[in-house]
C-alpha cells in the first residue's frame, strides 16, 4: 500500500511542473523552474525508497524467524530514516525559496505543509516497526505486530490522503504555471 500510491505524489510534482514550463511568462518561468527544480529532489530518492521497501516486503514476507523479522524491521525503519531526512531537507529548500508570485508562495506553502506531513506520518510508521524490531521472544511477537497494526493503519490511511492532496495540489500549480503563460 505505500509503496504504490503513497510517494506517487512526489514524482508526478516534478513531471507535472516540468511539462508547462516552457509556456510560462518569463517572471513565471523563472519561479516556476525554481519551485520545480526543488520538487525534483523527492524524484531523485522516490525511486530509492520504493525499491527499498519493495525489497522489504519481499524479504519480511520470507522471514520466517525471529531473528530475521527483527532485521527486516531494523531495515525498514532505516530507510524511512533515510526519506524523512530527505523530505526534511526538500521542505527546508522549499521554505527557502523566493518567491514573488502571491499564488506561488501559496502554493509552496501548502506544498511544504504536505511533506512535512508526510514525513511525519512515516516516522510514525518507523516508530510502529520499532515494536516488532525491539521484541524479544516468540511469545511477544503476535503482540507487537498486532500493536504495530493499530498504530500504523492510521498513519497509512494519512499517506494515502497526503497523495492524494499532493497530487490534485500538482495539478494545480501546473494549471497555474501553464495559464500564467497565456
Amino acid at each position: 500500500m505505500l509503496k504504490t500510491r503513497a510517494h506517487r505524489y512526489m514524482l508526478s510534482a516534478g513531471a507535472l511542473l516540468t511539462l508547462g514550463l516552457s509556456s510560462c511568462g518569463v517572471s513565471t518561468v523563472t519561479q516556476c523552474n525554481n519551485f520545480s527544480e526543488v520538487v525534483k529532489q523527492g524524484e531523485e530518492f522516490q525511486a530509492e525508497f520504493e525499491a527499498e521497501m519493495e525489497s522489504f516486503g519481499q524479504n519480511f514476507a520470507g522471514a520466517g524467524e525471529l531473528e530475521g523479522l527483527k532485521n527486516m524491521a531494523s531495515g525498514y525503519r532505516d530507510a524511512v530514516g533515510r526519506v524523512v531526512t530527505k523530505i526534511d531537507a526538500m521542505s527546508t529548500d522549499l521554505e527557502a525559496l523566493e518567491l514573488p508570485d502571491e499564488t506561488l508562495a501559496a502554493f509552496r506553502d501548502r506544498y511544504t505543509d504536505v511533506t512535512t506531513q508526510f514525513a511525519q506520518e512515516l516516522q510514525n510508521t518507523s516508530e510502529a516497526m520499532g515494536l516488532i524490531q525491539n521484541v524479544e521472544s516468540e511469545a511477544d511477537l503476535i503482540p507487537a505486530v498486532t500493536k504495530f497494526q493499530e498504530q500504523a493503519m492510521g498513519s497509512f490511511t494519512n499517506l494515502e490522503q497526503l497523495s492524494t492532496q499532493g497530487d490534485t495540489l500538482t495539478t494545480e500549480i501546473n494549471t497555474y504555471c501553464t495559464e500564467a503563460a497565456g
